[in-house]
């Protein structure tokens, strides 16, 4: 849970700009069920939501995110998250397709871990407000881990239709991991992707005898960009690896 927590610092300025760019909605900020009143049966009406002192217009699957992270106990929310996301879809109508919300929900799971650290350095210490927000650091935490979040798969190779690469590419896709391919994108390759992968072609053709090279920088190039503490000169190393090509 620290990792989660680490991360989340260290690429907060990544985390703000992919909220940018994420489809917008109206966000009440806190659903979750300490601030849901439930209905009778029969009532007018089977629930209403209240503390709306944090509403605003952001990323439209912040709430579900944040439902989802802390509403459940960890094993519910395993064993109930494909039925409980298309159910949500299925409201929703066209307005987004599954993979969309699923893909919304995995980007703001880290809202959850944020609220729950920022809120609890706002409030009067309590007893029972310490348990709740490490409940809720916890679960939010597990949210994270459990859907891959924090996940990044390099694909590297140099036939497309390998069934190692395409199965390995394919499982972590339907796992919400970030999928970087370090090999031709086409093919089975591309279509066990479906287009949510980043391709990392080399800038001239590299003859087998540098494709381990190759592979390194690729590797290097996402390690830097998952870990901002590491630090690779990833100019030179390319510049020294295209002069070497061209010599050949």
């Amino acid at each position: 849970h620290r990792d989660v927590c680490e991360r989340l610092v260290a690429s907060f300025d990544a985390y703000l700009a992919q909220e940018a760019a994420a489809t917008r909605g109206l966000v009440h900020g806190d659903y979750r069920l300490d601030n849901m009143l439930f209905g009778a049966p029969g009532a007018d009406r089977e629930l209403t939501v209240v503390d709306w002192q944090t509403v605003t217009w952001g990323p439209a699957l912040t709430d579900v995110a944040y439902f989802l992270g802390c509403a459940l106990p960890p094993e519910v929310r395993r064993a109930h998250y494909d039925e409980l996301l298309t159910a949500y879809q299925r409201a929703l109508g066209d307005a987004l397709t599954l993979e969309e919300v699923r893909e919304g929900v995995r980007h703001q799971s880290f809202f959850g871990v944020m609220m729950a650290i920022v809120s609890s350095m706002l409030v009067e210490r309590t007893d029972r407000g310490d348990q709740m927000f490490m409940t809720m650091l916890q679960r939010h935490c597990e949210h994270v881990l459990d859907i891959g979040a924090l996940d990044v798969l390099v694909v590297a190779g140099d036939d497309p239709g390998h069934p190692a690469l395409v199965t390995a590419a394919a499982t972590a896709v339907r796992r919400g991991a970030r999928v970087v391919v370090v090999a031709p994108y086409e093919g089975p390759l591309r279509d066990a992707t479906a287009g949510r992968s980043v391709a990392l072609p080399p800038r001239l053709p590299v003859p087998d005898d540098f494709g381990l090279a190759r592979y390194l920088a690729a590797g290097l190039a996402v390690l830097q960009a998952i870990s901002p503490g590491f630090s690779a000169d990833l100019s030179a190393l390319a510049d020294e690896l295209d002069a070497e090509v061209e010599d050949v």
